[in-house]
């Protein structure tokens, strides 16, 4: 084997082990049993991550050093709980933001992290406070059905935020939502058009909902922030109630509600 030979296949093998490595990093899944311990658990080389199991304000802290600082650029929290406790992740206006409740994300908890690129919530959070993902790179955001109630520009200033996605369980949309961020298409899942604050949008978006809904969307505040449109269904099919489904079959049969007697088309198909 000549020199040159011999190095060739030495240059092979070190992007081999590179690129093995890189990929290792890319698909880090880490799974958390004690809050603040996610720093002895995923290097500082991980670009992204997904993360099970509980996290405290250590966590975050250490997340937001390597969205900043280093790589990491997404995060799917789907499987993460938010627990109180543990450090202050960053000072805001002079005072320590902290984690001090469970199944919330907290205020300004991803605020500024520009280079964070994509993120799936937790299907535990119940709430989102202040400006939780305020001015990062996030292009869209599906939000889960578990979330009820959404605050003050948490997803404001984003530049590159144009898809937004609304779970069934939403209730509320507090003041500046979206404020700034150039949101394009929004899917809204509920049934009930949430309450609206000033300024949840301010790009003047298409906003999607169920067909049957349109009329009820279009009275409400929804209608002053966008073009409401029925076709919700186009993308989302809408999942039906087994029970209410039931019911309207029953109701169909018999002539009363203890089911006792046909309804007279059955009665004579029965004859």
């Amino acid at each position: 084997m000549t020199k040159s030979h011999f190095l060739r296949i030495c240059s092979l093998l070190l992007l081999c082990m590179t690129n093995l490595c890189m990929t290792s990093v890319k698909a880090d899944v880490v799974e958390i049993t004690s809050a603040g311990s996610l720093s002895s658990l995923l290097p500082e080389t991980a670009t992204e991550v997904t993360i099970k199991g509980p996290i405290n304000g250590t966590d975050v802290k250490y997340l937001r050093h390597l969205i900043n600082d280093m790589s990491l650029t997404s995060m799917d929290m789907t499987e993460t709980r938010f627990v109180a406790g543990g450090e202050a992740y960053v000072v805001q206006n002079g005072e320590d933001q902290k984690l001090d409740r469970d199944d919330v994300m907290s205020n300004h908890m991803f605020d500024n992290c520009t280079n964070l690129r994509s993120v799936r919530l937790s299907k535990y959070v119940n709430e989102l406070w202040w400006a939780v993902f305020a001015s990062t790179g996030i292009s869209e955001i599906d939000v889960p059905d578990n979330i009820k109630t959404m605050d003050w520009v948490d997803f404001g200033y984003c530049p590159n935020l144009t898809k937004v996605t609304l779970g069934k369980g939403l209730t509320r949309l507090m003041n500046s939502v979206f404020y700034n961020s150039p949101v394009a298409e929004v899917y809204v899942k509920t049934m009930t058009p949430p309450d609206l604050s000033d300024n949840t949008f301010t790009s003047n978006p298409t906003i999607h909902v169920y067909k049957e809904l349109k009329e009820a969307y279009e009275k409400s505040r929804w209608a002053e922030f966008g073009t409401i449109v029925g076709d919700l269904e186009n993308y989302f099919p809408e999942e039906k109630d087994p029970a209410l489904e039931q019911g309207a079959l029953m109701k169909e049969v018999f002539a009363d509600e203890s089911c006792t007697t046909l309804n007279a088309t059955y009665q004579s198909m029965s004859d």
